[in-house]
């Protein structure tokens, strides 16, 4: 429905667009073929400035906004609607085609150009299909939304995972003061999850996760990641598989530098904090002064932690949101 100039078509971009007040509907029960057969509603390559405010975007057959890394930056998103998209709400990634999540892709990373410096902001994510924000970007910013019931229907990719999945080649973001709820099982059997992350640099802070069949935070192949509950109110607790994951597939990126503090990961089912690898350990683990109580297998399962691990003053009773 929209798109902004795509190279090397013309040298002359567009400098600006605002989206203010517009409900997008894709007819998705009218337009029922696969998703491949449609494009996102919203295509942005290489304008650099980009405001999205008190939109509806809803009934996608493929995806709602998809940002590209042709020049894409300086992106707003706020005190928006997404709602029952095929796939995304939001994408974005590089132009070309490679794996967004295969072990070799953190090796293609400093090749790629990628949209930068996105803020999504006080919007609502609902009934996606799959992760219904799905970045490889930088300088990510993603504060105060509501995420329920995403990767509801996984068919199309046959995945698990997160309602949103920052990707491999994804650098620098936050997640902060967001709400991801009741991410269900599948119809193909695969759970849906709270936050999947798969980059470097990223700072989850004051999120509540709950409710969800998958677990409430993923990893695998991350670098310096941090997590925690500062505001006692918020939690990651009663999601089926666990509170917070931490995987090392075989010849992904070396998994290091993760920092677990001050967090509530509290009365999820199987274990509260759970380190698995398929290969090499993973390096540099702190859990400290972390709630741990009342998850079904235990507070932890540590299979692959490597050097460098700090594991001290964690509750394991008596603690928890307030």
């Amino acid at each position: 429905m929209l798109q902004d100039v795509v190279p090397p078509t013309s040298t002359r971009t567009l400098t600006t667009i605002t989206i203010r007040d517009l409900t997008v509907d894709g007819n998705r029960a009218k337009n029922s073929a696969a998703y491949s057969t449609y494009q996102p509603e919203v295509m942005i390559f290489t304008t650099k400035s980009l405001l999205v405010t008190n939109c509806d975007f809803i009934n996608s057959p493929n995806s709602s906004i998809f940002l590209y890394g042709a020049g894409t930056a300086g992106v707003v998103i706020n005190n928006s609607y997404f709602g029952n998209p095929v796939l995304f709400g939001i994408g974005a990634d590089a132009t070309g085609s490679h794996a967004l999540e295969a072990p070799n892709t953190f090796q293609l990373c400093a090749s790629l150009v990628l949209p930068d410096n996105i803020l999504v902001a006080n919007s609502t994510f609902e009934n996606g299909g799959e992760s219904v924000i799905t970045f490889d970007a930088t300088n990510v910013q993603i504060i105060k939304n509501i995420f329920r019931n995403n990767k509801s229907n996984t068919v199309p990719f046959n995945d698990s995972g997160g309602q949103i999945d920052l990707t491999v080649c994804t650098a620098n973001g936050a997640v902060v003061r967001n709400t991801f709820e009741n991410a269900p099982l599948g119809p193909n059997g695969q759970p849906g999850g709270g936050i999947e992350l798969h980059g470097t640099d990223l700072t989850i802070v004051n999120n509540l996760i709950t409710n969800n069949a998958g677990p409430g935070v993923a990893t695998a192949g991350v670098q310096r990641i941090f997590l925690a509950n500062w505001d006692q109110a918020t939690a990651t607790s009663g999601n089926n598989m666990g509170g917070v994951a931490l995987y090392h597939p075989s010849g992904w990126r070396l998994d290091d530098s993760i920092v677990i503090d001050t967090s509530n990961v509290n009365g999820n089912g199987r274990y509260g904090i759970w380190i698995d690898t398929a290969d090499t350990p993973i390096t540099n683990v702190t859990l400290t002064n972390d709630c741990l109580a009342g998850n079904t297998y235990g507070p932890t399962y540590l299979n692959g932690l490597g050097t460098g691990a700090l594991i001290q003053n964690n509750a394991v009773a008596a603690c928890g949101p307030k």
